[in-house]
């Protein structure tokens, strides 16, 4: 694909300091592409069901959206105390498609790239305003792009579905009315979706549900049924018996915990 233009759509920056979480795991997946830096200590990472990677001390792993994260922080044994820097990026490419379903990223950033990266890092925290903000984002971006491989393309029908459910999750959607808008059975809509996404349509717009119901509860102050009912979800119960079910603790846990 050639990219005609790219927009920054979502940036947040974040930092971790502590002595209290070594050999804490954490369960999460963000609606964001994630670019972790552990500057003492390091992480072990696992996307979805593959590889355990570690980091190392200063090293960087990669996180695409949407996907299951399992994250170990292990503190740096002579301080005894962890810290880590992040960023969440969400990256429009050509007005259609999200940075990360076009293309993929290493897991560990390669080490040739590291000394570029810890100058966006350090770009990024210092910055001050909306346009220093948005240079540093550009910069990450430019060497995003050094290191990806193109994915196997994405049905185009099957992506305008994608991009109706990040849409509109929070609202009632129905196999048939997705099916209607491509003008196909239900059946074979069906096949389509799971061929392309390798999961069902229904759970799709669950665990999408689940990961916006995540960051809200990382982000805002609303309650557990407040942040149920935004993401589309109108039983409390249903609802956090299926959060427990993916991120391994209830909602409410999962928001007194640290981001990474």
């Amino acid at each position: 694909m050639v990219i005609e233009k790219a927009d920054i759509a979502y940036c947040q920056k974040g930092q971790l300091c502590s002595t209290s979480i070594d050999g804490v795991c954490h369960i999460k997946e963000l609606p964001y592409l994630s670019i972790v830096q552990s500057t003492e200590g390091n992480y072990s990472i696992q996307i979805e069901n593959g590889i355990t990677y570690f980091t190392g001390e200063g090293g960087v792993f990669i996180a695409p959206s949407n996907k299951k994260q399992t994250i170990i922080h292990h503190v740096n044994k002579k301080s005894g105390q962890m810290q880590a820097r992040w960023v969440f990026l969400d990256v429009l490419i050509n007005n259609t498609c999200k940075l990360d379903t076009i293309f993929e990223f290493p897991v560990i950033l390669p080490g040739n790239y590291l000394m570029e990266i810890d100058l966006c890092f350090d770009e990024i925290f210092r910055a001050v305003n909306i346009c220093d903000t948005m240079i540093a984002c550009y910069k990450f971006l430019k060497v995003l792009l050094m290191i990806a491989k193109p994915r196997a393309l994405i049905d185009e029908r099957i992506q305008k579905i994608l991009n109706f459910i990040h849409q509109n999750y929070m609202n009632k959607i129905s196999v048939k009315e997705l099916a209607n808008s491509l003008h196909m059975s239900e059946p074979n809509f069906f096949w389509l979706f799971r061929k392309n996404v390798k999961m069902s349509p229904i759970e799709y717009i669950n665990r999408y549900r689940l990961t916006m119901a995540a960051n809200l509860l990382k982000t805002s102050n609303d309650s557990v049924k407040a942040i149920a009912e935004k993401v589309g979800i109108t039983n409390q119960f249903y609802f956090s018996k299926m959060f427990k079910n993916k991120y391994k603790m209830s909602p409410t846990q999962y928001r007194n915990t640290v981001y990474f």
